[in-house]
Protein backbone atom coordinates (compact mmCIF):
# COMPACT_ATOMS: atom_id res chain seq x y z
CA UNK A 1 0.00 0.00 0.00
CA UNK A 2 1.19 3.03 -0.89
CA UNK A 3 1.10 6.13 1.60
CA UNK A 4 -0.49 9.00 0.50
CA UNK A 5 1.62 12.65 0.99
CA UNK A 6 -0.35 16.21 1.26
CA UNK A 7 1.50 18.57 -0.18
CA UNK A 8 0.89 21.71 -2.26
CA UNK A 9 2.96 23.88 -4.46
CA UNK A 10 3.48 27.24 -2.90
CA UNK A 11 4.55 29.22 -6.10
CA UNK A 12 3.59 32.87 -5.57
CA UNK A 13 2.08 32.11 -1.66
CA UNK A 14 3.36 31.96 1.65
CA UNK A 15 2.51 29.72 4.93
CA UNK A 16 1.92 31.94 7.48
CA UNK A 17 0.65 32.34 11.23
CA UNK A 18 -1.82 34.55 12.59
CA UNK A 19 -0.48 37.20 14.96
CA UNK A 20 -2.33 38.88 17.15
CA UNK A 21 -2.51 42.91 16.93
CA UNK A 22 -0.25 44.95 18.34
CA UNK A 23 -0.33 49.10 18.46
CA UNK A 24 3.13 49.62 16.62
CA UNK A 25 4.71 52.16 15.16
CA UNK A 26 4.67 51.76 11.22
CA UNK A 27 8.81 52.20 11.01
CA UNK A 28 10.80 49.18 9.20
CA UNK A 29 7.81 48.71 6.49
CA UNK A 30 8.17 47.97 3.05
CA UNK A 31 5.11 50.62 1.51
CA UNK A 32 5.08 50.12 -1.93
CA UNK A 33 5.55 53.05 -4.27
CA UNK A 34 2.96 55.43 -4.16
CA UNK A 35 1.46 55.04 -0.66
CA UNK A 36 1.91 57.91 1.10
CA UNK A 37 -0.25 57.16 4.72
CA UNK A 38 1.00 55.25 6.93
CA UNK A 39 -1.33 55.88 10.19
CA UNK A 40 -3.35 53.16 8.90
CA UNK A 41 -0.77 50.24 9.58
CA UNK A 42 -0.71 50.40 13.40
CA UNK A 43 -3.98 49.47 13.72
CA UNK A 44 -4.42 47.25 10.77
CA UNK A 45 -6.23 44.00 12.17
CA UNK A 46 -5.01 41.17 9.74
CA UNK A 47 -0.93 40.72 10.64
CA UNK A 48 0.77 37.20 9.75
CA UNK A 49 3.93 36.22 10.34
CA UNK A 50 5.71 34.12 7.37
CA UNK A 51 6.40 30.66 8.44
CA UNK A 52 7.20 29.21 4.57
CA UNK A 53 8.08 30.99 1.55
CA UNK A 54 6.89 30.17 -2.36
CA UNK A 55 10.20 30.17 -4.85
CA UNK A 56 8.30 33.08 -6.53
CA UNK A 57 8.41 35.08 -3.24
CA UNK A 58 11.99 34.35 -1.96
CA UNK A 59 13.84 37.38 -3.05
CA UNK A 60 10.99 39.65 -1.45
CA UNK A 61 9.67 38.14 1.50
CA UNK A 62 11.77 35.97 4.17
CA UNK A 63 10.63 33.67 6.68
CA UNK A 64 9.95 35.68 10.07
CA UNK A 65 8.29 38.99 8.23
CA UNK A 66 5.27 40.39 9.47
CA UNK A 67 2.28 40.90 6.42
CA UNK A 68 -0.05 43.15 6.65
CA UNK A 69 -3.05 41.45 4.83
CA UNK A 70 -5.95 43.19 3.00
CA UNK A 71 -8.24 40.39 4.68
CA UNK A 72 -7.63 36.82 6.80
CA UNK A 73 -7.46 33.89 3.88
CA UNK A 74 -10.87 31.35 3.93
CA UNK A 75 -10.82 28.40 5.94
CA UNK A 76 -10.10 26.53 2.83
CA UNK A 77 -6.85 28.22 2.81
CA UNK A 78 -5.64 26.31 6.24
CA UNK A 79 -2.93 24.46 6.26
CA UNK A 80 -1.62 22.14 9.17
CA UNK A 81 2.15 22.04 9.80
CA UNK A 82 3.63 19.91 12.36
CA UNK A 83 0.22 19.82 15.06
CA UNK A 84 -0.45 23.70 14.58
CA UNK A 85 -2.75 25.08 11.85
CA UNK A 86 -1.54 27.95 9.55
CA UNK A 87 -2.83 29.86 6.57
CA UNK A 88 -2.01 29.99 2.90
CA UNK A 89 -1.86 33.71 1.69
CA UNK A 90 -1.37 34.76 -1.56
CA UNK A 91 1.00 37.38 -2.74
CA UNK A 92 -1.95 39.71 -4.42
CA UNK A 93 -3.49 39.22 -0.13
CA UNK A 94 -0.54 40.94 1.17
CA UNK A 95 -0.85 45.15 1.30
CA UNK A 96 2.45 45.73 3.33
CA UNK A 97 5.90 43.35 4.43
CA UNK A 98 7.61 44.74 7.71
CA UNK A 99 10.83 42.97 7.04
CA UNK A 100 12.39 40.89 10.22
CA UNK A 101 15.95 42.49 9.15
CA UNK A 102 15.49 45.95 9.70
Amino acid sequence: MQEEKNCFCLDDTLIVEEIEVKNESSANLLVPEGVKDKSMLSAHPFQAKVVLVGPLLKDIIDKGDILYLDRLPIESDLVVLNGKVHRRVRKGNIMFVKSKNQ
